[in-house]
């Protein structure tokens, strides 16, 4: 049982949001909904920084969560990952406060 918070919502902990969500395999449609899901219970926990991992294949998947996130309400900014990060193959998202 979760304390409840001042707005009368349960709290999402920041360690039960994953900091990251594999998509590779994924349709489209799929990955979409998983990261719809991620950003919402990012959104209600601390975690402001979330990784999207699609690969690299066709780039389906990158264009998508790239037109997912542009404009996104939640989203701050977004980039590919750096080389530690999964580069081209993956995005990193940062959310607004």
């Amino acid at each position: 049982a979760f304390p409840p918070s001042p707005g009368g919502g349960a709290t999402v902990l920041t360690k039960t949001v994953p900091a990251e969500v594999k998509l590779i395999g994924l349709t489209v449609e799929e990955a979409r909904e998983r990261v719809e899901k991620l950003l919402d219970d990012a959104a209600l926990s601390d975690r402001r920084e979330i990784r999207l991992v699609h690969g690299f294949g066709a780039g389906k998947l990158r264009k998508a969560v790239a037109q997912m996130l542009e404009g996104h309400p939640l989203v701050s900014s977004w980039r590919l990952g750096g080389p530690r990060e999964g580069g081209g193959g993956a995005t990193v998202v940062e959310l607004k406060d």
